[in-house]
């Protein structure tokens, strides 16, 4: 399988929304890799994930999407093959990391115990990220750093503590 049947697919199924930017995709890309080698224990797909400045990348999805800039993306770049596996991971990669901003999934693959922040050392533009990377990293295991100090808990913390101001700030 190709990281692009994994992009296309999550486009597909969970891109409706209108926040699947090319950025976005790229991280979830890379958090389904890592989901399925931590929790299903075997790589998603057999393209190279490299550690750039920006974060995880793998090179082939970025390319495909990065016309869209910023934009969201509202459609597939090709047909895509879909799998048990990739339905699976899918799943659970949502489940987990889905409700999560771009903002968050960025904070994420930079974090502390990343595989990216123990490959990337800014001393070259491209390192590569691979399998044993994940596998000796905090991504994709099911955790509670996923929620926590994150934009989503902050906005749920907000709406609890102060539910008549937001309500004020909703739109009409």
């Amino acid at each position: 399988m190709k990281a692009l049947d994994v992009a296309n697919c999550l486009i597909d199924h969970y891109g409706q929304g209108g926040d699947m930017t090319s950025l976005r995709i790229n991280r979830l890309v890379y958090f389904a890799q890592a989901v399925s080698l931590q929790q299903f224990h075997q790589p998603l797909f057999d393209d190279a994930i490299q550690a750039w400045q920006d974060g995880p990348v793998q090179p082939d999805v970025y390319h495909a999407f990065q016309r869209y800039g910023r934009g969201c993306v509202r459609a597939t770049e090709e047909s895509y093959t879909v799998t048990p596996l990739l339905e699976d991971v899918a799943e659970t990669l949502m489940n987990s990391y889905g409700q999560l901003s771009t903002f968050d999934l960025v904070r994420l693959a930079h974090g502390d115990g990343s595989a990216w922040s123990n490959v990337y050392d800014g001393s070259r533009d491209v390192a590569v990220i691979t399998d044993r990377d994940i596998l000796d990293s905090v991504d994709g295991k099911p955790n509670d750093r996923l929620r926590s100090h994150t934009l989503t808990e902050g906005f749920e913390h907000a709406m609890q503590k102060w539910p008549n101001t937001m309500k004020l700030l909703e739109d009409d």
